[in-house]
């Protein structure tokens, strides 16, 4: 990726952000680097594209969105063709401590 296109990307604030830019990164082209230079496509400006699509999805204030459905609306937003299977990737669950423990249970004990 070219460095004018990444300053015009922005810095990546957000998971959001850091998932769409891994995401994105390896699918772009120069086609693609120049429209968003053109365009001034940017990292925040794909979160609220998603976020208002988000939105009139919702009921009671909640909406379900699947992966599949954000990689579309991000390829969408910044003009990049196909790559349907390719899911931005998650970030990794942390678990520390305690909750880091393994659980071993004997399911069969329980009905004996």
């Amino acid at each position: 990726m070219k460095d004018k296109t990444r300053k015009i990307l922005g810095t990546p604030k957000t998971s959001f952000h850091k998932r769409t830019l891994a995401y994105i990164e390896p699918l772009l082209t120069e086609i693609n680097e120049e429209d968003i230079e053109g365009k001034k496509l940017t990292l925040e400006g794909c979160w609220k594209s998603c976020y208002e699509k988000g939105r009139k999805l919702a009921k009671d204030g909640c909406a379900d969105i699947s992966e599949e459905q954000e990689s579309e609306w991000v390829r969408e937003y910044f003009g990049i063709e196909g790559a349907a299977e390719a899911v931005p990737p998650k970030e990794p669950l942390k678990l520390s401590g305690e909750k880091a423990q393994r659980l071993d249970l004997d399911l069969d004990s329980l009905f004996d």
